[in-house]
């Protein structure tokens, strides 16, 4: 496994960042309701909420350097046929010849009917290697940029969001804190949506710096949504 992983960096490292498709799929279920209420100390917590019918809902989509998604979405999981669907009508503009495609070990990324399709169209592709949970972190802002296209639900205006979470649901710490709000301050932002687990870093970052935004701390992955797309 180790020299799995040792051959697939040095085959990564041969084409540029640019030319690099990264595909992923992710699946939630859109059911919005907020189950806990919050009232002052010694009264009682009331809450309502609209009926409705959550489904299991997945996206499917690609992503590179350049920022640009290229999605589907669907009701239910990735099938062979969903996966064909998406090779043949919505990736395919989008890449070049030396584009190359990137995905996980996913069992319908891996049937041969996938792989059958991709060798005959062209298109250069390579799987992660088994078992590889450093490479399995995704952007908050990644997952809040899908929740958002998939509800149709805009995220809250001049807010930029730190953190990644793990493939096992963890969230993780914002590396180099300082430097991470900077960019956010030179991008325009006015409010940063940060995991709870970096506040105690926040002494380590000059006050002006900390005081130029109204900070939102988040718990988990759930929590982030709501707040960046101002679900109350």
């Amino acid at each position: 496994m180790a020299q799995k992983k040792k051959d697939w960096n040095g085959l990564m490292s041969g084409f540029k960042a640019s030319d690099l498709v990264f595909l992923d799929e992710s699946g939630f279920n859109t059911d919005m309701t907020r189950r806990f209420a919050y009232s002052l100390s010694g009264s009682r917590a009331v809450n309502s909420a609209l009926l409705s019918k959550p489904k299991n809902t997945t996206i499917l989509s690609s992503i590179q350097l350049n920022g640009t998604l290229h999605y589907t979405t669907f009701s239910g999981g990735t099938t062979v046929d969903h996966f064909r669907q998406y090779l043949e009508d919505i990736l395919p503009p989008h890449l070049n010849d030396d584009s190359v495609l990137s995905m996980d070990n996913m069992k319908s990324y891996h049937a041969k009917a996938v792989k059958e399709l991709l060798d005959s169209s062209g298109i250069r592709y390579i799987y992660l290697p088994p078992y590889s949970p450093m490479t399995g972190k995704l952007a908050l802002p990644t997952l809040i940029a899908l929740c958002s296209i998939a509800l149709g639900r805009p995220t809250v205006s001049t807010l930029a969001v730190l953190g990644e979470i793990s493939i096992s649901g963890t969230i993780l710490k914002v590396d180099e804190l300082a430097n991470s709000l900077q960019v956010c301050l030179d991008s325009g932002a006015k409010k940063v949506l940060l995991p709870i687990t970096s506040a105690a870093d926040l002494g380590s970052v000059p006050p002006e710096l900390v005081g130029s935004f109204i900070l939102i701390f988040y718990s988990s992955a759930e929590d982030a949504v709501f707040k960046a797309l101002g679900v109350e």
